[in-house]
């Protein structure tokens, strides 16, 4: 926070905006949800009054918000967020597939079943032949799921999100970071194997000693 003090005076609002977008991603990401949700609405309030409700500036903060609510465990009101702007999504067609990635997500956590399981998969994967970066959001995407749908207790689609992360990622992720050891620790645990060290000691390093995802990987 002490780099973002130092620039609020003199960044642009949609720049400042994207940093504390980034910002309350990661948040959310370390399971400090109410943190990552105070900036969100504080950057989303912002940016809105500045340049207004339906420009394309205030419609891509809003969609990047619902990520960080999702990831927040806020799923009911990501889902409305995106309703509330899907009016205005379609008249900016550059958010619309993005808005349609979310729908897609949302749609598999407020109802698992095997179909929305597999649309869920099939928009994380399409994206990610976009390029490199869509293939690391796509991964992440997929592990993010995993884990939500593995501590709501449902282990046979966390597997089959894991198995589709590890795919997709093929070896073009390496590192030692959450991303790596988690697709690490999830191919241990689909081969029956128990947790590598190094892959918890990673994800310890990455998100903390006491992260739900860490205390779960650890048992198996």
């Amino acid at each position: 926070r002490a780099i973002n003090s130092d620039t609020r005076s003199t960044e642009s609002i949609p720049s400042r905006a994207a940093r504390d977008i980034t910002e309350a991603k990661a948040l959310a990401l370390l399971a400090r949800p109410d943190e990552a949700i105070a900036i969100v609405e504080a950057a989303v309030a912002k940016m809105c009054t500045s340049v207004g409700k339906e420009s394309l500036d205030c419609l891509r903060v809003r969609l990047s918000s619902i990520d960080t609510l999702t990831i927040a465990g806020h799923t009911e009101r990501a889902r409305a967020e995106l309703i509330s702007i899907q009016p205005a999504i379609a008249k900016q067609p550059p958010l619309l597939a993005a808005a349609n990635s979310f729908a897609a997500l949302l749609d598999f956590l407020l109802l698992p079943n095997d179909k929305t399981l597999a649309r869920a998969i099939a928009v994380a994967t399409t994206s990610a032949k976009a390029g490199a970066l869509p293939r690391r959001n796509a991964v992440r995407t997929l592990l993010v799921l995993a884990e939500t749908i593995d501590a709501r207790g449902n282990p046979a689609y966390a597997e089959a999100l894991a198995r589709a992360a590890i795919e997709t990622a093929g070896d073009a992720l390496g590192g030692s970071g959450m991303d790596p050891s988690l697709l690490t620790l999830w191919g241990a645990r689909i081969a029956g194997r128990s947790a590598p060290p190094d892959a918890l000691a990673n994800l310890a390093t990455a998100l903390g000693e006491s992260h739900p995802w860490l205390l779960e990987h650890s048992t198996h």
